[in-house]
């Protein structure tokens, strides 16, 4: 105002600012002058996101909002020198008033029919060339939703309707119209056909994250039904023999892979990626002539974006550590927990000695095979029949991971002492044999955490 202070601030009202947006009106103009406009309070009828996103992606516009609610006005950056924007509002408010209008027809034309009226017209979209439509897929979708649920031990109606219902709003007037809307039309239409909260939240939700800075889905049913989306487009792209590169990128598989690990990692779902996989090619509408190589395939990438997701918080060769030779993908949660006793562990002062004792081990038994019980009666030195007894109780099958990490740290001076008093390879083949014997079991404790000859010390 004439005096100079921040009309929005005076009238409690707040902007939302979308950064990216503000970086780009910033350097489209060389005299950026922020002017208020306003539309007829009808048009707040139409879905918010509709509306914000008319404004803010198709004109580069910042809403308004007044205690959480959005405001008829908005603001415009004009490139402008002087005193005078009359001209410069009225013709943004022409502007957004026309697509505001269309916006509004085109909700009047949906809303003519229950959302679930939409699913027939799936099968007129290509989901993918040789793989079905978007009906297809939303069947698929159906399919997968129900196995999840059933695997989390959680009631699957609200669910299994979301999964149905996620891909409707892809043929209506408004999503064609404005496609960056898909799943928030779903749920506006969802709720207005008289779905409930669940149903509408979860066809939004199944969508995110949007992208790497977004939350994940908080209902249950957006975080199931996307988890299904998104592995059957994954599992789809390397079925059709599509390549992932830095330059190719088919149906955004990278992202949907992480998004698929992000929303078991964050919100602690019990799924076992690695079964989910093979239901998902079994699945899947065309012969495949190699599922195992398929399968692979694709376990192998989700597996490095795995790492890439973690390596943030953990070191590179803790991650390969904690997952060399362990299906890491049917229990991220115990990945987890592994990764972070692992690293507790190599940060500590006495890992010198920890990591010299394991792998003095693992250079000696580098095969699995030909391995039997140990034999007492074949101990010949006191060291042996010491690391004998110190170990034996270990079971690394019962134990929680903190219990075993304290046990085996505990059997370190008696490893020490083995290797400084016995020799593995005894004359005798009886003896060394016990004695290789001896050592792979020991090394199958410490395998349980991970495989330590991957740690860079």
């Amino acid at each position: 105002d004439s005096a100079g202070n921040p009309i929005v601030n005076r009238e409690n009202k707040e902007i939302v600012i979308d950064e990216d947006l503000l970086d780009e009106v910033t350097f489209i103009t060389d005299w950026p002058i922020p002017v208020i406009c306003s539309f007829e309070e009808k048009y707040i009828q139409i879905p918010e996101k509709v509306v914000v996103t008319v404004r803010a992606v198709h004109q580069r516009y910042f809403p308004l909002y007044k205690e959480g609610k959005l405001l008829n006005k908005f603001i415009t950056i004009s490139n402008y020198v002087g005193d005078t924007f009359e001209n410069i509002k009225a013709g943004n408010e022409r502007v957004v008033k026309a697509r505001l209008e269309d916006a509004i027809f085109f909700v009047q034309e949906d809303t003519q029919k229950p959302l679930l009226a939409y699913l027939e017209a799936l099968k007129g979209v290509t989901f993918q060339k040789g793989f079905g439509s978007v009906y297809d897929k939303t069947q698929r979708i159906c399919q997968l939703s129900k196995i999840i649920a059933k695997e989390l031990n959680i009631p699957t109606q609200t669910i299994e309707r979301t999964a149905l219902l996620c891909k409707a709003d892809l043929v209506t007037k408004l999503v064609f119209e404005f496609t960056e809307l898909q799943g928030y039309i779903g749920a506006d239409y969802a709720l207005r056909s008289g779905e409930t909260k669940e149903v509408s939240k979860g066809i939004m939700e199944h969508y995110f994250p949007l992208n790497a800075d977004s939350e994940v889905a908080e209902s249950i049913e957006g975080q199931v039904v996307g988890i299904a989306d998104k592995i059957d487009t994954v599992v789809t792209v390397f079925a059709d023999g599509k390549k992932i590169s830095g330059s190719q990128d088919p149906l955004g598989v990278r992202r949907a892979t992480l998004e698929i690990l992000k929303t078991i990692l964050n919100k602690d779902l019990k799924i076992n990626l690695t079964q989910l996989l093979k239901q998902t090619i079994e699945l899947l509408p065309v012969q495949i002539e190699d599922k195992n190589k398929l399968f692979e395939t694709v376990k192998s990438f989700m597996e490095q974006r795995l790492i890439i997701l973690l390596s943030d918080k953990y070191k590179h060769d803790i991650l390969e550590a904690c997952i060399s030779g362990k299906d890491v993908l049917s229990d991220l949660k115990d990945l987890t927990v592994r990764l972070d006793i692992v690293s507790d562990i190599v940060n500590k002062e006495t890992y010198s000695q920890f990591h010299e004792s394991i792998n003095r081990i693992i250079r000696l038994i580098k095969t699995e095979n030909d391995f039997t019980a140990v034999k007492e009666d074949l101990f010949v030195i006191q060291a042996e029949k010491d690391l004998y007894n110190a170990a034996k109780n270990i079971n690394e099958n019962t134990l929680d991971y903190n219990q075993l990490e304290e046990k085996l740290v505990k059997i370190i001076p008696f490893i020490t002492e083995f290797f400084d008093k016995v020799l593995v390879m005894d004359k005798d083949e009886n003896i060394k044999q016990n004695r290789l014997n001896l050592l792979y079991s020991i090394k199958q404790k410490f395998a349980k955490l991970a495989d330590f000859s991957k740690i860079v010390f």
